[in-house]
């Protein structure tokens, strides 16, 4: 284990970002802030568009439906980042 003076960096020994970096973290955190956004606005609004677009037999089985067809992007996301990652090579 480290000694404390040494476990973290002092402000003299941190290295700037550079302007290439400073833009990738801004575009990682707009597209987490996107990201988790969609996912607030999703969850809020899933039971009030759930009657309109689900079928109404069952509300409990709409609901679930509602959520399968989010949750779903979940399951889709891997694939479609390896599609677009490798075409973009």
């Amino acid at each position: 284990m480290l000694p404390a003076d040494k476990a973290y960096p002092s402000t003299s020994q941190l290295i700037p970002l550079s302007k290439d970096e400073k833009k990738a973290l801004a575009i990682v955190l707009t597209g987490n802030f996107l990201e988790y956004f969609d996912l607030m606005l999703f969850t809020h609004l899933a039971f009030v568009v759930t009657p309109y677009f689900m079928p109404k037999t069952d509300p409990v089985v709409a609901k679930m439906l509602a959520i399968f067809a989010f949750s779903s992007s979940f399951v889709i996301r891997p694939f479609a980042a390896y599609f677009w990652g490798v075409y973009r090579r």
